[in-house]
């Protein structure tokens, strides 16, 4: 999808690579409308070209919810 994703293997924050902070913004916003949480970071908490997205990640969460936040991040790209 060519989205960056990387984070600590033990942690259930999943950060997503965006760059740009209008990205991020149309991003978190979109995805709120379709009833997923997710964290925007841009500058100055990031380096100017580090805006991320992050995701919470639980036991709890279903294969069906996980497979709609995967459809819902494909549609961005």
């Amino acid at each position: 999808m060519g989205f960056i994703v990387y984070g600590h293997d033990d942690s259930p924050v999943v950060p997503m690579i965006l760059y740009l902070v209008p990205k991020i913004s149309y991003f978190v916003r979109e995805l709120t409308r379709r009833g997923i949480a997710g964290v925007g970071v841009g500058f100055p908490a990031t380096r100017i070209t580090g805006g991320r997205m992050r995701f919470c990640l639980s036991a709890a969460h279903t294969k069906d919810m996980l497979d709609t936040v995967y459809s819902s991040c494909n549609i961005f790209t």
